[in-house]
């Protein structure tokens, strides 16, 4: 008797959307994740005693963070919130260094949820339907899959494997293409493809 295929949920069904779009699905999901923290934050959560305890243990956002806050932040909600910081470092001066970044929390556990389900899924033939027509995963968070381990990180690699390859071929095929015995032939898509590249290997 087959066992019975994982359980569908939301997050799922946010992974399956993320597969079919440019990019790493998790970086996207992980980017999204931020996103809505800070929406969340900025329009209604500035005055929340348990939020505005969180943003003083980290001293706001990291540097990395900072300009996603700045863009979705407001004069009001920007100046309760950094207002409220500036007193309470200076109150603090000498105290342990800060916590962990409420962005870089958000995005970590958003990124192991959705490498979680997707590892869940990849063997279904829907999924890897999906996976295989997309971009794939960044190579950062395909070693976080292989560090967080399942009987579908061999499938993983292999998707993986030839994707890479495929990235491989185009830049070598648009290399070819500017020496002079090739000149006048049509560039496809291998002219773009170093920058493809550039993003799996870095995440986007």
């Amino acid at each position: 008797m087959q066992p019975e295929p994982p359980s569908r949920h939301i997050g799922f069904y946010q992974l399956f959307d993320a597969l079919q779009q440019p990019g790493c699905p998790i970086c996207r999901l992980a980017a999204w994740a931020i996103h809505r923290l800070l929406d969340s934050l900025f329009h209604g959560h500035v005055n929340d005693p348990g939020v505005r305890e969180e943003l003083r243990r980290a001293a706001g956002f990291c540097a990395r963070h900072l300009g996603p806050a700045l863009r979705a932040g407001n004069p009001l909600g920007g100046s309760i919130i950094y207002g409220d910081l500036a007193r309470h470092v200076a109150d603090h001066l000498d105290d342990r260094p800060p916590a962990g970044c409420p962005c870089c929390v958000s995005e970590t556990t958003a990124a192991a949820d959705a490498v979680a389900t997707l590892l869940q899924h990849i063997a279904e033939e829907d999924v890897r339907a999906a996976y295989e027509a997309g971009d794939g995963l960044c190579l950062p968070h395909l070693r976080q899959a292989f560090r967080q381990g399942g009987s579908t990180c061999a499938l993983l690699g292999q998707l993986e494997d030839a994707k890479l390859r495929r990235l491989a071929e185009e830049c070598e095929a648009m290399v070819a293409k500017a020496d002079y015995q090739h000149i006048g032939e049509e560039v496809g898509t291998e002219r773009d493809a170093w920058k493809r590249a550039a993003r799996k290997l870095a995440g986007d």
